[in-house]
């Protein structure tokens, strides 16, 4: 993980590649001989540094996922629905 430190950073400029993957609840199982946790519920967008989602829900407790981008590449959960308010936010944001 690295730490931005570009212009727009700084000046609260948004980058869709910011937002990350965060959930509630989760399921984990094996995937070729490796332990994997993936959400399992619906997902949400959030900011690194950030304690509610793009759609205003405090987020503080539940699980963060820094290697899942928001919204989910296809397949990359199954099961898992994006929240409507969150995309909405970073589609407006794109």
């Amino acid at each position: 993980m690295s730490i931005a430190t570009d212009v727009a950073s700084r000046t609260g400029s948004r980058d869709p590649g910011r937002w990350y993957v965060t959930t509630a609840y989760v399921s984990q199982t094996f995937v070729e001989g490796e332990l994997v946790t993936r959400p399992s519920a619906v997902v949400h967008a959030k900011e690194m540094g950030t304690a509610t989602t793009a759609c205003g829900l405090w987020s503080y407790s539940w699980r963060k996922m820094l290697d899942l981008p928001f919204p989910l590449p296809v397949g990359a959960a199954p099961g898992a629905k994006s929240c409507p308010a969150c995309l909405a936010k970073v589609i407006e944001e794109w």
